[in-house]
């Protein structure tokens, strides 16, 4: 499936390998960048959180372990 979004950028799904999508900007040469769709779902449902809600990421950065 190749969906063309409004300002021009590119998504590939192929159905086979479920676990990617292949991302091409508009004015992008060269290969199309692979993006992993749970990183992708895990970064828009991080958008939807309140801004000031620290993060897994937040709380590794810190951390002393």
């Amino acid at each position: 499936m190749l969906y063309t979004a409004r300002n021009g950028t590119s998504f590939r799904y192929d159905s086979h390998d479920a676990e990617c999508v292949q991302v091409i900007g508009p004015d992008w040469e060269g290969a199309p960048m692979l993006l992993n769709l749970e990183d992708l779902r895990e970064f828009l449902e991080h958008l939807s959180e309140p801004q000031d809600a620290p993060t897994d990421a937040d709380a590794s950065a810190v951390s002393g372990d």
